[in-house]
């Protein structure tokens, strides 16, 4: 007699489906389907088959979407790649630079203030618009070309009109549907008069966070470790936290391209300040935006990126408010308790070794180089 497995497996299959298609409704059409999957389970048995449809079959898991780039890298939603500093934290283990102690102790002398949060004068507007916004571009004249060339012509929208105020003038545009972004200098010539100081570009999405350009007002990108109303909702994730001085050292150092300071012994630029995970956060009476903060330092560390002209704190950069953004809070500081738990990593151990800023060199407009001791020199 010839067997027919395959024919059973069918019938069987199709009884299985009637069995689930009635169990919702129960009553007599389910048993009947109960009474008939018996039969040809006892069937398939006399076939030779042996291993028995599982009637309720695991659901297959429906695959995760690839997410369409909406101006952010795909790191809790925070700009740029996993890899680059605000978002890379501490995967290894980390090495205190031999003067940290020192360092620190001099950082917390002078900025005995503690840290605060920079949501106005000499912080950051960040303005956001699709590409396909409808309105003309906007040709900026810049005092300083970028790579050659004395304009840039960016989206624009009328919106985009005022900086924060200060003598930097830090205005960003971004994409947020390519992730492109221009960074400007303002440098008191205001954005919406069509001028500029200078201008470096990147990406959001899968940009490392590095300078673009070598003619810079602070040494790390304006974009990175920018503190968002977002934040403190929970909509964004954790980022690191960028931060100016009261002084720097005259050296730099990755992710860092500049120094903003002249004295010895000080922490460089580029320099990561690092607060340990386990350090318990609850004796210091935070708030719960203090803490938010806090928890983020935790996780990623704190960069220094600039001076701020000998202030006795730390300043933190947010989002300017010129550009809309709105905080649940009027101000927010850190005590300078906290900074007295730090230390200054290594840069090898705070992120990339200093050559990893020469395996792009396109990223630099050519004016100057950086070598791997943090030294400018001539292009």
């Amino acid at each position: 007699m010839t067997v027919n497995v395959t024919q059973a497996i069918t019938d069987i299959r199709a009884t299985l489906d009637w069995m689930r298609s009635t169990k919702k409704t129960g009553g007599l059409g389910y048993s009947v389907a109960q009474v008939e999957a018996t039969r040809a389970y006892a069937a398939y048995k006399d076939l030779g088959g042996s291993a028995w449809p599982n009637p309720e079959p695991s659901p297959t898991p429906t695959p995760t979407p690839t997410p369409t780039p909406t101006g952010h890298g795909s790191v809790d939603g925070n700009p740029f790649e996993a890899s680059a500093w605000p978002n890379r934290g501490f995967p290894g283990a980390v090495a205190f630079d031999p003067n940290s102690a020192a360092m620190i102790s001099d950082l917390c002398a002078k900025a005995y203030g503690g840290g605060w949060l920079n949501m106005n004068a000499w912080s950051v507007a960040v303005y956001r618009l699709k590409t396909a916004s409808g309105q003309p571009p906007k040709t900026i004249t810049l005092e300083i070309p970028y790579k050659g060339a004395g304009q840039v012509t960016v989206p624009w929208l009328p919106s985009f009109q005022v900086p924060p105020d200060g003598g930097d003038q830090h205005v960003v545009i971004a994409l947020e549907d390519t992730g492109k972004y221009w960074e400007f200098q303002g440098t008191n010539s205001p954005l919406q008069n069509g001028r500029a100081h200078s201008v470096a570009m990147g990406d959001m999405v899968a940009g490392d966070a590095l300078p673009t350009s070598t003619d810079r007002i602070s040494g790390l990108t304006t974009p990175g470790g920018l503190v968002r109303p977002e934040h403190f909702s929970g909509k964004l994730g954790p980022i690191a936290l960028r931060c100016a001085i009261p002084d720097e050292n005259a050296a730099f150092e990755w992710p860092s391209i500049q120094s903003d300071g002249g004295g010895a012994g000080k922490i460089p630029s580029g320099a990561c300040l690092y607060l340990d995970p386990s350090l318990d956060l609850s004796k210091f009476g935070l708030n719960q935006y203090q803490l938010v903060l806090a928890r983020f330092w935790q996780a990623k560390g704190m960069w220094v990126g600039d001076s701020n002209g000998g202030s006795n704190t730390v300043t933190l950069y947010a989002e300017a408010t010129c550009d809309g953004s709105v905080y649940p809070f009027g101000s927010l500081s850190l005590p300078v308790q906290l900074f007295q738990q730090a230390h200054v990593l290594t840069s090898q151990s705070a992120g990339v070794a200093h050559r990893a800023m020469l395996r792009k060199p396109e990223h630099l407009a050519g004016v100057v180089r950086v070598d791997p001791r943090g030294e400018r020199s001539g292009a």
